[in-house]
């Protein structure tokens, strides 16, 4: 096996871990979406922390992937920093079509796990406008009572305050 077949190899075992922890982050944003919906602290307290630990394993997943695929443009006589899809033309050919797929595989992942971060997203400014709402209308009824039934004034639900 040559030097550009070893860093192939390679590069495929790190797309492989990539993709895996892609999907797992699909799977804590999952977690985070009944959360959410579910307005449950706990649960969003623990896939927080969750969420924090893939993000960091996927940051250095693709940190690595980057600088094998700096080794094999090196060997290539390419400039670092080139992007993968721009070095599978001169990969051997069995290893070509394996990086490619893995590559589109890598790209579904992250586009999965991309719109489930954007539903969350979707939905913690829904819950915040429902409070900003409920605030709003309760705020209203206060101005409307007098004497000891009016209701004391609402204090911030989040945690800043």
């Amino acid at each position: 096996m040559n030097e550009i077949e070893t860093k192939a190899r390679e590069i495929e075992g790190l797309l492989d871990e990539e993709i895996r922890l892609e999907r797992e982050l699909a799977g804590a944003l999952a977690a985070q979406g009944e959360a959410l919906l579910q307005g449950a602290p706990e649960g969003l307290e623990r896939s927080s922390r969750t969420l924090g630990e893939t993000f960091e394993a996927v940051r250095v997943a693709a940190r690595e992937r980057r600088r094998a695929t700096d080794e094999i443009a090196t060997i290539l006589g390419r400039r670092s920093g080139a992007a993968l899809r721009d070095l599978l033309g001169e990969v051997p050919s069995p290893w070509r079509g394996t990086l490619e797929e893995r590559r589109r595989s890598l790209s579904q992942a992250r586009r999965e796990s991309t719109a489930r971060g954007a539903r969350n997203a979707s939905l913690a400014r829904a819950s915040l406008d429902a409070i900003a709402s409920v605030r709003g209308l309760v705020d209203r009824a206060a101005t409307h009572a007098e004497g000891p039934e009016a209701p004391p004034p609402l204090r911030r639900l989040d945690r800043r305050a």
